[in-house]
């Protein structure tokens, strides 16, 4: 599991290189906290029959939460706001 974080962790970098590393950084810890706070919500919702959560369903959310992360992480980053 390590490895593959650090291998997933290497290419978003590579990917994201032409912000600055202070945006890279952030957006990285929100991707990570959105990440868990939607899988904690979608096991709350199914425990609470909510929602179905069989193959497909999940299928759908994960391409949703990833498409959303892929926007976030690459959006354009304001160079007048300082950090």
């Amino acid at each position: 599991r390590a490895r593959a974080l650090h291998d997933i962790t290497s290419l978003l970098v590579k990917k994201l290189a032409p912000l600055p590393v202070s945006v890279i950084h952030l957006r990285l810890q929100f991707m990570g906290r959105q990440t868990i706070n939607a899988i904690a919500e979608w096991d709350e919702a199914r425990r609470r029959h909510a929602i179905e959560l069989d193959k497909p369903a999940l299928e759908w959310r994960t391409v949703n939460l990833v498409d959303f992360l892929v926007a976030g992480l690459t959006a354009p980053a304001r160079a007048d706001v300082p950090h």
